[in-house]
């Protein structure tokens, strides 16, 4: 069976996550063994609970769900997916780094930096697992 990745950064939930929830159940008729990553965002919760609730997922059997939260520890994602992926640091800004120069300066003091390239650098080993 061929893996398929499916990777969104959406802020919402829009036309693409909609195509996700059609498609998805029938993706393993097709021989595709689907992975879908979502970003922690607090207005996509709902979409990330729709898709992973229990009446869902019986009708995708065989999808492997994992989460690599952008924003915040991943919380919501524990005991819902197989695995969280990278880091999981919640940054003193709350995810927003960029309204104000205070929560700029707290995050980088934090590790903001290193944050964001412990998270491509997740993306990226996801990515290889799935392409092998």
């Amino acid at each position: 069976m061929l893996e398929v990745a499916f990777i969104t950064d959406a802020p919402r939930v829009a036309g693409s996550e909609i195509w996700l929830l059609e498609r998805l159940p029938g993706l393993a008729s097709l021989g595709l063994q689907p992975t879908l990553f979502l970003p922690q965002r607090p207005n996509l919760d709902a979409f990330a609970e729709a898709l992973i609730g229990a009446a869902l997922c019986q009708q995708l059997e065989g999808l492997h769900l994992a989460a690599l939260p952008l924003v915040g520890p991943g919380k919501r994602y524990e005991g819902r997916v197989e695995r969280i992926l990278g880091p999981r640091k919640q940054m003193p800004s709350g995810g927003f780094p960029f309204n104000s120069l205070e929560n700029l300066l707290a995050d980088l003091q934090a590790g903001f930096v290193q944050e964001i390239f412990l998270q491509i650098r997740a993306a990226q080993l996801a990515r290889r697992e799935v392409r092998a």
